[in-house]
């Protein structure tokens, strides 16, 4: 009702702020994708205020990050999502690995020296680092698991997986790489091979997916 009575003045520019954040799931999800349709129809600027992460990369076409009144990072959901800028938005929009090392350009491009190894990046159009030591981040779903018999590849070391929990589509895992603990994703799909805890996996953190944070 209070939406029907603020769109009936046709406004340039609707404000919510949390609008949906008294709902139960799938009254959410299901008033997210009629949020999006209704935007889409009358063409007006929604500025949507949300401390959901998953909203706010649903419903967005431009998404800002904010941190005590400032922003952070501002692009479109899967440029923030995929290539944050700085810890506290990769921290923020869902699970993200924090990797510290050494950065060490060399002739294989661009390289960081991690307590897992040497790992070689992708800058993604970015400026090399300033400092010698930064913060890689990765996303636990780019996280690839292999077997241990399988041929070491770039990018790839040994790693116990110290715990699993379910979470219905997929299964998260608490991965340990000498003193480094990590977090990987699976889906919980047939193709997708079974894991145990305190089993032994070698896991590959492709070059595009690692991230060099500018803090």
């Amino acid at each position: 009702m209070a939406l029907a009575r603020a769109l009936v003045n046709e406004p340039a520019v609707l404000l919510l702020d949390e609008p949906l954040g008294a709902l139960d799931l799938k009254l959410r999800q299901h008033l997210q994708t009629e949020l999006r349709a209704l935007q889409r129809r009358l063409g007006i600027t929604f500025i949507h205020v949300t401390h959901d992460q998953t909203e706010a990369l649903a419903l967005s076409d431009r998404l800002a990050v904010m941190q005590r009144g400032r922003i952070e990072q501002v692009g479109e959901p899967t440029a923030v999502y995929e290539r944050p800028r700085t810890r506290f938005v990769a921290d923020f929009l869902g699970a993200c690995n924090l990797i510290p090392g050494r950065w060490q350009p060399s002739a294989d491009g661009p390289t960081v020296i991690t307590e897992i190894g040497r790992l070689v990046i992708g800058l993604n159009g970015r400026a090399a680092p300033a400092t010698e030591d930064v913060t890689l981040a990765i996303r636990p779903e780019r996280i690839r698991l292999t077997s241990v018999a399988g041929p070491a590849e770039p990018n790839s070391c040994v790693a116990a997986v110290e715990s699993l929990t379910y979470i219905g589509a997929e299964t998260r895992l608490t991965l340990r790489a000498g003193r480094l603990l990590l977090t990987g994703s699976r889906l919980n799909d047939a193709a997708a091979p079974a894991r145990a805890a305190g089993e032994t996996v070698r896991i590959i953190l492709p070059p595009a997916a690692l991230v060099v944070l500018e803090d």
